[in-house]
């Protein structure tokens, strides 16, 4: 028969596991998930090959629409890719849409987008 030290114990274990299965992994390593809106202000003012020799910029004021693929993560590097639609409100009038592979890096408190690559990305 177990003492009621030992049960006390045993129970504050399993309550202490239960919160950091709750918790997640990222809460476990220190790393934030990377939401919609790490995307969208990361990919503000960066630049993407459309193709034929082309450079896309992600502009503030662009209307941008796009959906989370697949996310893998491994230490302090993580691989999303997205399908996004976007369109230049401006005089290009311009419309893109494709896949965008993104590798992120933590450093120190945050993921920091590093690489941005067309996976079929496309302007017309």
């Amino acid at each position: 028969m177990n003492r009621p030290d030992q049960t006390s114990a045993t129970v504050f274990f399993l309550v202490v596991a239960l919160f950091l299965c709750v918790a997640g992994c990222e809460k476990l390593t220190g790393h934030e998930e990377i939401t919609a809106e790490v995307i969208e202000s990361s990919l503000v003012d960066r630049h993407i090959s459309e193709g034929f020799g082309k450079q896309w910029r992600f502009a503030p004021e662009e209307h941008r629409e796009f959906i989370i693929v697949n996310t893998r993560t491994s230490g302090d590097v993580a691989v999303i890719y997205i399908d996004i639609k976007t369109n230049d409100i401006g005089l290009r009038s311009t419309a893109c849409h494709g896949r965008i592979r993104l590798e992120y890096e933590w450093i120190s408190t945050e993921w920091q987008l590093y690489k941005l690559d067309s996976v079929g990305f496309a302007c017309k």
